[in-house]
């Protein structure tokens, strides 16, 4: 989007019909109609829906929502991103070693793309990065996501953020 960038700004151009006139000389009150004057060096995009938010765009964001508004678009990606834990007391007793967590707004046609978010301190870390390399797949479902370890199950906690990908 480019901005308006006017070479006179704030200037006007206020045309009065004759018959107004008339009433502007006995004091009364009379319509009259004002034009943007400003001689723009350039005219900068139209603030509207197309530019602002399509129908497709706001399709893709926020699908639920009738008469989408930019706001609701905001809150559509923002809801994308889920946080969780993979907890090493979680997973499943044989192998392959799976566990389920809970992802509203996770559908199964969807292709999350999931990421551990580490500690800030650095052997907490290095653990939480080797339990991660044991996780061999991630499928979603409507409102959840499956993790299968086929080798080892990891034994620290493992946080991790899921964004959804439409």
């Amino acid at each position: 989007m480019h901005d308006r960038q006017p070479g006179a700004p704030g200037q006007y151009k206020m045309t009065v019909a004759a018959s107004e006139a008339q009433k502007i000389l006995a004091g009364e009150t009379v319509t009259i109609t004002l034009v943007r004057d400003d001689q723009p060096m350039a005219e900068g995009t139209p603030y509207n829906k197309a530019s602002v938010l399509p129908d497709d765009l706001a399709a893709q964001i926020c699908p639920d929502v009738v008469d989408p508004s930019p706001a609701d678009a905001f809150r559509g990606l923002i809801g994308r991103k889920i946080t969780a834990t993979l907890t090493a007391a979680g997973w499943s007793s044989v192998a392959p070693y799976t566990q389920t967590i809970v992802a509203a707004g996770v559908l199964a046609a969807d292709a999350p793309h999931i990421t551990p978010v580490y500690s800030d301190t650095l052997a907490t870390a290095l653990e939480e990065k080797d339990a991660w390399a044991a996780v061999s797949e991630a499928d979603a479902g409507d409102g959840i996501v499956t993790f299968t370890c086929f080798e080892d199950k990891p034994e620290v906690d493992i946080p991790i953020q899921i964004e959804v990908m439409r």
